[in-house]
C-alpha cells in the first residue's frame, strides 16, 4: 500500500494516493495504517533513491543515462525528505519576461540537469487549444492562440498541474512570459494554495541579443511563435516586476557565455536552499 501511494506521489497525482490510501481503509477497515504510512512511504521513497543513486555510477550507462539516475535519485530523496517531516515547501522558479531572453533554455537545463519538472506555457497553450505540440501559431498579436482569453486559460491551467507537481513534493519550474501583475498574481495564489516555495526569476538581455535570437529561432524552431515583428509590442504591455512581486524577485542576465548564465542561476537557488546538492 505504501509502495503505490509513495509512487503516485512521485508521478505528481498524490490525489490518487490520497484516494487510493482512503480506499484501502474504508474497504479494509484497517484504521490503524495512517499512523504508519508517512514510515512506511520514506522507506520506499529511500530504497529508489538509494537504488538510483547506485545505478548512477554505474560504468557501462552513458552520460545521459547516468544524469537520469541522478535525476530519479534527487526526486526521491526529496519525497523521502518531506514524508520524514522535512521542509514541505516544494521549491517552484517562475521563468519569466520577454521572448527570446532565455527563459526556456534556463529551464530546460533544471530539468534536464536536476530532474525538475517543467511546464512550459506554449506548450499547455498548444496543449489545451488542440493544436500539435510541434506546430507553428503565427497570428496578429494578442489574437487567436494568444488572445487575452486564451492567456488567462493557458495559465490557469499550467498553475493547475504546477499544484499537483507540489502537493506531490516535487520541485518546479515554470516557463512563460507572465507579462502583467495580474498573471503573475494567478501563481502566487497556487503557490500559497498548494505550499510552494516561490520565486520569479526575469531573465533580460540587450534588445539586439533579442532579435538576434528571435531571428535564429525563426529558422530553427519551427515551435517557436515568437516573431521580431511581436517584440516591441511585448515590450510596451509588459508590467515591472517591482509592483507585485519584487520580495520574490531577481533579475538574471542572459547576455553572456550559456555556462555563466547557467552558475549564476545555479548558485542563486543553492543560496536560497531550492536545489538540492546531490554529487553530478
Amino acid at each position: 500500500v505504501a509502495f503505490l501511494a509513495m509512487d503516485l506521489d512521485a508521478r505528481g497525482r498524490p490525489d490518487l494516493s490520497q484516494h487510493f490510501v482512503e480506499r484501502f481503509v474504508e474497504v479494509s477497515g484497517d484504521d490503524g495504517l495512517y499512523e504508519h504510512m508517512d514510515f512506511y512511504k520514506t522507506y520506499r521513497a529511500y530504497v529508489r533513491a538509494k537504488v538510483a543513486a547506485f545505478t548512477s555510477e554505474d560504468p557501462d550507462l552513458s552520460h545521459a543515462e547516468q544524469r537520469l539516475k541522478r535525476n530519479a535519485a534527487r526526486r526521491s530523496f526529496g519525497l523521502a525528505y518531506r514524508y520524514s517531516g522535512g521542509d514541505t515547501r516544494p521549491p517552484l522558479i517562475v521563468f519569466f519576461g520577454l521572448m527570446g531572453t532565455g527563459k526556456s533554455s534556463l529551464s530546460r537545463y533544471l530539468r534536464e540537469v536536476y530532474g525538475w519538472h517543467l511546464i512550459s506555457t506554449d506548450e499547455v497553450r498548444k496543449q489545451i487549444s488542440g493544436v500539435g505540440e510541434a506546430t507553428r501559431v503565427w497570428v496578429p498579436y494578442g489574437t487567436g492562440l494568444y488572445s487575452a482569453e486564451m492567456n488567462e486559460l493557458t495559465y490557469v491551467e499550467s498553475c493547475r498541474r504546477a499544484g499537483d507537481l507540489i502537493d506531490a513534493g516535487l520541485p518546479v519550474a515554470i516557463d512563460g512570459a507572465f507579462k502583467t501583475a495580474e498573471q503573475r498574481q494567478i501563481v502566487m495564489d497556487m503557490a500559497r494554495e498548494h505550499g510552494g516555495n516561490v520565486r520569479f526569476v526575469e531573465t533580460v538581455c540587450e534588445p539586439d541579443a533579442q532579435r538576434q535570437r528571435l531571428e535564429a529561432r525563426q529558422v530553427y524552431d519551427t515551435r517557436s511563435d515568437g516573431r521580431i515583428e511581436l517584440m516591441e509590442r511585448q515590450r510596451t504591455e509588459f508590467e515591472s516586476p517591482a509592483i507585485d512581486v519584487s520580495h520574490l524577485f531577481s533579475e538574471l542576465p542572459t547576455d553572456g557565455p550559456v555556462d555563466d548564465t547557467r552558475r549564476r542561476l545555479i548558485a542563486f537557488l543553492k543560496e536560497r536552499d531550492m536545489l538540492e546538492t546531490l554529487r553530478r
